[in-house]
């Protein structure tokens, strides 16, 4: 059986790749990258909707793919910011 992954987006930032942006936002290039690298493994891939930053949210999300999938692949969320919670998600 193969694996199945959870790729998880962090950050009020991010938007698709196809969106407009505004100053501040990024695209969420990381993101795409990882489902397209793990499929082309041949790996069960569930990319997650881009994760606002809020706590409460991302840690439901987060146990929800950990109880879901093999292996749970993050990607943002992890710098100094006020509201960079993956560090804090990792711990609950």
């Amino acid at each position: 059986e193969k694996p199945s992954v959870a790729v998880i987006a962090t950050g009020s930032e991010l938007l698709d790749v196809g969106d407009d942006l505004k100053p501040g936002e990024i695209r969420n290039s990381n993101g795409p990258m990882i489902t397209a690298l793990a499929k082309k493994h041949h790996l069960e891939v569930n990319a997650y909707k881009i994760q606002q930053d809020d706590l409460n949210s991302s840690i439901q999300v987060m146990r929800e793919a950990m109880a879901e999938h093999d292996i749970v692949i993050t990607t943002g969320g992890v710098s100094v910011g006020d509201f960079d919670y993956l560090p804090q998600i990792y711990e609950a």
